[in-house]
Formats: C-alpha cells, sequence, structure tokens
C-alpha cells in the first residue's frame, strides 16, 4: 500500500506512543508530532479508511494488523538509518534522528535492503567497527 510521508509518520508515531502509553489518543499524535487537532484528525480518518487504524470519534487509536506491519517497517527504517548516522558517521542523536526521518519515506525497498547489507557489514565488521568507535568515540 502506498502512503504518503505524513501518513507513515502518523502511523511511526502510533506505534512509538502504543510501547510508552496504554492507550493513543489525537491529543497525544498532537504533542508528539506537533501538528494542529484539524491535520491529525484528518491524518487519522485517512489512516482509518485505509484500514490501517480503527478510532472511534473521541476515543483510542489503535493499529490493525496490516497498520501494524506497515508502521514497523517504517520505525525500522527510521532506527537503521538513525544507527548508520550515528554509529558510522558519528552524527548527533537529534539530527541522526530528523534526516532518517526524511530519508526513510524515499528509500525504494530495493535501496534500503542494500542499504540495510551494508549497515550489518559495517557494524560486524572488526575492524570497521574499531575504526568507526575510534573516530567517532
Amino acid at each position: 500500500m502506498e502512503l504518503s510521508e505524513s501518513l507513515e509518520d502518523y502511523l511511526e508515531a502510533i506505534l512509538v506512543l502504543s510501547g510508552t502509553k496504554k492507550v493513543v489518543r489525537v491529543k497525544d499524535l498532537m504533542n508528539h508530532l506537533g501538528y494542529k487537532v484539524s491535520s491529525v484528525n484528518n491524518a487519522v480518518k485517512s489512516l482509518s479508511e485505509k484500514g490501517l487504524v480503527e478510532h472511534e470519534k473521541y476515543g483510542y487509536i489503535e493499529l490493525t494488523s496490516e497498520g501494524t506491519a506497515l508502521a514497523e517497517k517504517v520505525y525500522e527504517k527510521h532506527k537503521n538509518i538513525t544507527r548508520f548516522f550515528q554509529e558510522v558517521l558519528g552524527v548527533s542523536k537529534e539530527t541522526a534522528s530528523k534526516e532518517a526521518c526524511r530519508i526513510e519515506h524515499v528509500l525504494t525497498g530495493e535501496t534500503y535492503e542494500k542499504f540495510t547489507r551494508f549497515l550489518n557489514f559495517i557494524i560486524d565488521t572488526p575492524a570497521l567497527k574499531e575504526f568507526s568507535d575510534k573516530n567517532h568515540g
């Protein structure tokens, strides 16, 4: 399913928030993403129409199984790109996370697969790991 960057961000935010809160509400998404209530309501409505979340007006927002699967893919990309920026390039956590959020949406499946293999190679190769640690530690 093809989603806009914005809707992917909402799915990811719902996933992340559901890991720290018992329930996720529109207000939680507003605070987490810094968006206005109308934007959040429109996005949640769109995600609901696509079958990715369940939400009753003024109620909790829950990911469906399909929504969870998509959110986990986006979040995995975000974590791996952030990890690369931090551990390999030595970028600050905040900058790494912000830039990963932008990049995660534009990588194709093929590019991401190769990126992940490259990241794992660097992380798993002792000489490269030592180089990265020396230059960024």
